[in-house]
């Protein structure tokens, strides 16, 4: 094209690169709105809540259908060096523990106890093919292609680990969403330190 000729178009193609950048504008504004009020609901569950369960139970919940994605709440169990699931929650939020959930151990999914040994976020692709046991049967169970591990802490103790996972023909785990991941679990540990 001449410069003549592209010049009725340069009005289209400027309403145009303001159309995206405000709808640019709008989703960042909703995934903001989405991630404070997932914080606010974290908040008051742990406020409305003294059993640990219950405030887990209820975090799950709301992380899970607040982000639409299926998330699991691990607790830590010292004693026998192993994971145990308290809350497995579907995209929707659903509940969907199996009733025999066995401990995961560290041969079942070694990025799972990575997160509780380095206390810092594990990114797990390719879920199915790369744990075993109870783990690849929930994987599969969630549908799952990645999962992102954040460890839950509270006065430098490991108590658990919150995870989230990604499902078959959903967009990859971005940036945005492991930071958010960091900011729940911070909010969920000082809610469990008191």
């Amino acid at each position: 094209f001449s410069d003549e000729a592209g010049a009725p178009l340069q009005p289209l193609a400027d309403q145009l690169a303001t159309a995206i950048t405000y709808a640019d504008l709008f989703q960042r504004v909703r995934d903001d709105a989405t991630r404070r009020t997932l914080i606010n609901e974290v908040t008051q569950a742990a406020a409305s809540s003294l059993d640990i369960s219950e405030l887990l139970e209820r975090a799950a919940e709301a992380i899970a259908s607040q982000l639409e994605m299926p998330c699991v709440i691990f607790q830590w169990d010292d004693e026998t060096d192993s994971l145990i699931p308290l809350s497995v929650r579907n995209q929707m939020g659903a509940d969907v523990t199996p009733v025999e959930m066995p401990r995961f151990t560290r041969q079942m999914d070694p990025a799972l106890f990575q997160a509780i040994r380095t206390r810092q976020l594990q990114v797990l692709f390719n879920v199915v093919s790369s744990v075993e046991g109870a783990a690849a049967q929930l994987a599969q169970q969630l549908d799952l292609v990645d999962a992102a591990y954040m460890p839950l802490v509270s006065r430098d103790q490991p108590l658990g680990v919150l995870a989230l996972g990604r499902q078959r023909g959903h967009p990859a785990l971005d940036e945005g969403q492991l930071s958010f991941l960091e900011v729940v679990a911070a909010n969920l540990g000082v809610a469990l330190e008191n």
